[in-house]
């Protein structure tokens, strides 16, 4: 695997969540920080990517989640190129503690969509198809779930703070809304299992970007238990649509197992 290289940063106390740590939506935003710090840095590959007229955009996150990052924890973050299709590009990431013998905090695979000015698919450029041939495509967790056409829901309005440079909704603010609409759920005792507990954190992820959100909609959000009371999904509809937004899926592991999890 073609390892892009390595950043280093800290984690300050506006990153960190009401239980002292931080939260998938901040390790997330970690983990773009450094795909961006790789797409201006004169000697990256990732940047004359972006000088070829196109760029990158999330289509699904996936990973693990096996120990917590909390105040002042020095983290590195490694970026690998996983895969490389005709126009999607996959990297792996790994979060690691440096100050505890490189303690890994996730793993994290990132699927995106090169894409040309006039934000439509295109093709990768042939030097970086030959550059990253023969890479195997990484296993992809379970196909996620729509909502029942019953299931309650709680509105979300899209403000304008929710809105990347590419004039959409960031990825890593869908991940917010993932977790309020768990934390919603829950209060209102509509969920089972320990993702009923917003205290207690995922071990494993999926979110998908299915169409993205622009400035001033309004979103509903949905989660509710699959047929396993271990795993809580979520979804955004935007009212009179059949299609989701974004869809995804927060894995815990049973009380009665071992709380780490092995990689995805």
């Amino acid at each position: 695997m073609d390892t892009l290289g390595s950043l280093e940063l800290k984690v300050r106390g506006y990153e960190i969540d009401r239980w002292k740590r931080v939260p998938l939506s901040n390790l997330l935003r970690f983990t773009e920080h450094a795909r961006w710090e790789f797409a201006i840095r004169d000697d990256s590959r990732i940047k004359r990517l972006f000088s070829d007229q196109g760029f990158l955009v999330v289509r699904s996150q996936y990973g693990s989640l096996l120990n917590s990052a909390t105040l002042g924890d020095r983290l590195r973050i490694d970026l690998r190129v996983s895969h490389v299709g005709g126009s999607s590009l996959t990297f792996e990431q790994r979060v690691l503690q440096c100050d505890v013998e490189d303690t890994l905090i996730a793993r994290v695979f990132v699927v995106t969509v090169y894409v040309g000015p006039d934000k439509r698919p295109k093709r990768l450029p042939a030097w970086f198809r030959d550059e990253h041939s023969g890479l195997d495509a990484p296993t992809r967790p379970e196909k996620l779930q729509d909502p029942a056409a019953d299931l309650d829901g709680f509105e979300l309005q899209i403000r304008n703070s929710d809105i990347d440079l590419l004039q959409h909704v960031n990825h890593a603010r869908y991940v917010d809304f993932l977790q309020d609409a768990r934390a919603e759920r829950a209060l209102m005792g509509s969920l089972r299992g320990p993702g009923s507990h917003p205290e207690v954190a995922p071990t494993a992820f999926s979110i998908e970007y299915l169409r993205e959100v622009k400035p001033h909609e309004r979103l509903v959000g949905y989660a509710w238990n699959g047929t396993s009371e271990n795993d809580v999904f979520v979804a955004g509809l935007v009212p009179g649509e059949d299609r989701p937004r974004f869809r995804g899926c927060l894995q815990f592991t049973p009380p009665e197992q071992p709380s780490r999890q092995s990689d995805l």
